[in-house]
């Protein structure tokens, strides 16, 4: 008895002491709530510390928000309390698995970036794995990516990823996925949305949701990588993609600390970088390619040295735009020297900017503007036409805030991401555009006297000097605010170890003076010594070391691009010959028979006028370049003949031109296309942004890659006529147009040759006559449309071929003698994803085959679908759809 009453008791003392340490920890609670809440209010600053500090260490447990991103932190928690989400869309999920082996390299990765505070990059850094996505299994290479420990944050990591085997995920082939944090969440696609006014160029963005072998890493944005498909994408011709080097500035290092402090010395300076390639081995693969890089390079060097200045280097259009943009939503980092992306757009030899990487979670809100502590955009903004152009867009800008169009705009882009951001990231605010009126009154108010900022001295430095040689010279340029003394030059073969002297000993040592304090790198040009065998290959070494100390390192010099100091293409700062006469806006050519022995450039903006009955003689190199737009006004009895004086002759160039170009009744005969040790087109008569009606026309006996190539231009062909070609007769490439009537004959004496070639285009054709052709007749691809209807195709390779992602509607048409196939489907680039030919109304007799459909394209012939099949499309162009001269 005594003892269940002790038991009993102490149960109730026990249920006492539990329920007031209940009491005591609810009471608790509830006070850490309401103090969270007020701090939330009170000061928000410090809440977005705590959690950022959690975030760090833990993931994303709390779902927050970088503060950049919000109004207040109260509305945020109003938000995160209140919050409803209906309707969110469904993403795509990326189910990634890499074996153990391998992700036990991420791991060690991580650990030794984390370690070191910055991740620095390896050759060895890529390893295998797969995406699974739906019923897809891609093989891919994956490493981590980012410079800071932010981008490795909880289970969060960025990657850098490849596709392998020649597959492609949503139209891409590099691409990154990380925290979308770490580009602003929605504000990125904001920020590429309000560019696109302007053409400016951006890598496609979306939200995915990733999982990692098991390991869900939640919602991750998905960013394109800087290669060819973006450039497709965006309607541009393949081309480099260069930039400035920020490599240095990373391995600089305190001497005493050991502490990395490249930012804000003397390698935090475009001046003082070299200028790389994305792509380097597909550019090293390719001669056209080579010869742009090399076009690149020298732009931005001449930029760089002073020697060009920003409008003879870059598209002002497109750099002004960009730099205004950015501006007014503060984006800093986008127009930062180590973030800037350029193409070379191959027909106009001009950098255009490719924006990416706003963080405008860090951006200013202020009236500063970001172009007044970044040297390299305040170099860009002296030039007085990329600063018209700024502040034209700036005014743009502002007249569509005012009257709603451009909030509208970036509201109806945020709205598509909001709701399904918010289902993870559940602190997530709208992004508080009103910040955006007053940067703009303050920009436009601004007079631009920005000033160069001054580089900080540091002790041990990544480089000391910038070595480069050409054939016979090695170029040398100090790279640092102290005197270097070069001591020694070698020749080394690599596979021997053999070693010769580079430079005359009587040279030796070169004291280099100090580079100045926010200057440019001071240069030195000595003569070379050849190594002794030319057939080997050699790598040159370079000794150099500080006055004054007995130590010395080693660097290794690489092959130079030609600093240019002017504009790559032909200027117009010669004489015109004298049977051109100016009447005020135009330049009209006399009637008669002309001799051209040089080329001919004309002003920009000036109409070029040639009458009827004219002929112009080329020589072999001249060629002509209207810079405006060409009106060739012949006749049926007197047409307008441009020939060669001997064989052949380059071609006509007309571009970006205001008004729209005519030509009637011309000629244009044996011209072998655009090829200058800077500039290759592949057209003999070629039409970029230069919108054109071409009527009753002639070309013929065409010895270059295409007799008529129209790029980025709507246009009309009406009853002309291409008769013998080496290649391709009609290239159109991004552009909107109509052909109607007119032969194309005797096309592709070189192997290959289509008759019409579209790609990234919309076009219709009607009453044509295709014979002789030796590929296709009618070539649509990368994601083009044609609509065809009552033409004729005769004695031809294939008569009608849809690649990649394009649509081909024919009616009313008839095929007769394709040695290989009446009508094709197939995917060429994985990227674009199938085809599909729709016919109705189509005779095909003496042919091959009627269809060849490679599985998952489609032909169709009055709404019967046609068998598909397996096809090696590769084997296919390697044989009876040989490239002839093509590209």
């Amino acid at each position: 008895m005594k003892v269940t009453h002790s038991l009993t008791s102490a149960r109730r003392k026990f249920a006492v002491t539990a329920a007031g340490i209940a009491r005591t920890l609810i009471a608790l609670v509830v006070v850490a709530v309401v103090l969270v809440a007020l701090l939330f209010i009170v000061r928000p600053e410090l809440a977005q510390q705590a959690i950022k500090r959690v975030e760090t260490r833990w993931g994303y447990v709390f779902r927050s928000v970088d503060a950049g991103l919000t109004d207040s932190w109260s509305i945020a928690l109003g938000v995160y309390l209140r919050e409803a989400l209906d309707g969110v869309p469904d993403i795509p999920e990326l189910v990634i698995d890499v074996p153990f082996k391998e992700i036990s390299k991420i791991y060690a990765k991580r650990e030794e970036a984390l370690a070191r505070g910055i991740l620095v990059q390896g050759p060895d850094d890529f390893v295998k794995g797969e995406i699974r996505i739906d019923d897809r299994v891609v093989p891919i290479k994956l490493r981590l990516k980012g410079d800071w420990n932010d981008h490795l944050a909880g289970r969060k990591w960025s990657f850098r990823i490849r596709t392998r085997g020649g597959e492609q995920l949503f139209g891409m082939r590099r691409f990154s996925i990380q925290n979308p944090n770490t580009r602003g969440f929605q504000s990125e696609l904001m920020y590429f949305e309000a560019l696109k006014r302007y053409d400016v160029m951006s890598p496609r963005y979306r939200f995915v949701q990733v999982t990692l072998n098991g390991e869900s890493m939640g919602l991750m944005a998905l960013e394109e990588f800087f290669s060819k498909e973006l450039l497709e994408y965006s309607r541009r011709r393949e081309g480099v993609i260069v930039r400035f080097d920020e490599s240095y500035a990373w391995d600089s290092r305190d001497a005493i600390t050991g502490e990395a402090v490249g930012w804000g010395g003397a390698f935090d300076d475009y001046r003082n970088a070299e200028v790389d390639a994305f792509g380097s081995s597909r550019i090293a693969e390719s001669a056209t390619l080579s010869k742009q890089y090399r076009v690149a390079e020298g732009l931005l060097n001449g930029f760089a040295d002073g020697a060009l200045s920003a409008s003879e280097v870059f598209d002002v259009e497109r750099l002004g735009a960009f730099l205004a943009v950015s501006d007014m939503f503060g984006s800093w980092h986008a127009v930062a020297w180590h973030n800037l992306r350029f193409y070379l757009n191959p027909v106009t030899l001009r950098l255009e900017p490719i924006a990416f990487d706003a963080t405008l979670q860090d951006r200013f809100t202020d009236a500063a503007s970001v172009i007044s502590d970044e040297p390299v955009a305040i170099a860009m903004l002296a030039d007085p036409l990329v600063r018209q152009r700024y502040k034209e867009v700036l005014d743009d800008l502002r007249t569509r805030y005012e009257d709603g169009s451009l909030p509208d705009q970036l509201r109806g882009v945020e709205d598509e991401h909001l709701a399904l951001l918010q289902t993870e990231f559940r602190m997530l605010t709208r992004f508080p555009i009103d910040y955006l009126s007053g940067r703009l009154d303050a920009l436009l108010a601004s007079d631009g006297d920005y000033a160069f900022r001054d580089d900080r001295e540091q002790d041990q430095y990544a480089v000391l000097a910038h070595f480069r040689y050409t054939e016979n010279e090695l170029q040398i340029e100090t790279a640092i605010p102290r005197e270097v003394e070069v001591r020694a030059a070698s020749w080394i073969q690599p596979q021997s170890g053999e070693q010769a002297v580079a430079l005359d000993w009587a040279d030796l040592p070169l004291r280099l003076p100090a580079r100045g304090v926010g200057s440019a790198p001071v240069g030195f040009t000595l003569p070379l010594l050849n190594p002794p065998d030319p057939d080997v290959t050699w790598r040159l070494e370079i000794e150099a070391g500080l006055p004054g100390r007995d130590w010395s390192r080693r660097f290794s010099a690489g092959p130079a691009a030609q600093v240019l100091t002017e504009r790559p293409l032909p200027a117009a700062d010669t004489p015109l010959p004298e049977f051109f006469v100016r009447e005020n806006d135009t330049l009209r050519i006399r009637p008669g028979e002309h001799r051209v022995e040089a080329s001919v450039v004309t002003p920009p903006g000036i109409v070029v006028s040639v009458d009827a009955g004219t002929t112009l003689r080329f020589a072999n190199d001249a060629l002509m370049l209207v810079n405006g737009p060409l009106r060739v006004q012949g006749t049926e009895d007197a047409p307008v003949r441009f020939v060669p004086l001997d064989s052949s002759w380059p071609g006509i160039v007309v571009m970006e031109a205001d008004d729209r170009s005519q030509v009637a009744f011309a000629e244009f005969r044996s011209t072998h296309s655009v090829t200058t040790d800077s500039w290759t087109l592949t057209g003999g008569v070629n039409f970029y942004a230069a919108d054109v009606d071409i009527r009753d026309t002639l070309f013929a006996d065409s010895r270059g890659e295409d007799a008529l190539n129209i790029i980025n231009s709507d246009y009309t062909l009406q009853d002309i006529t291409v008769d013998g070609t080496v290649s391709d007769a009609f290239d159109g490439d991004f552009t909107t147009g109509r052909v109607s009537g007119g032969l194309f004959t005797n096309v592709g004496r070189a192997g290959g040759g289509d008759a019409v070639d579209v790609s990234g285009s919309t076009i219709q054709v009607s009453g044509t006559r295709f014979t002789r052709i030796a590929d296709k007749a009618l070539s649509v691809g990368e994601r083009s449309t044609m609509n065809a209807t009552g033409v004729v195709m005769q004695d031809v390779g294939t008569a009608a071929a849809a690649k990649d992602g394009s649509l081909l509607e024919l009616s009313d048409a008839s095929i007769s003698r394709a040695s290989f196939a009446g009508l094709t489907a197939y995917i060429k680039k994985p990227e674009y994803g199938p085809a599909e030919i729709r016919a109705k109304g189509v005779t095909i007799a003496e042919t091959a085959q009627p269809t060849l459909v490679q599985t998952g394209s489609r032909v169709t012939i009055d709404n019967v679908e046609q068998q598909s099949e397996d096809v090696d499309v590769d084997a296919l162009y390697e044989t009876v759809m040989k490239p002839g001269l093509r590209r």
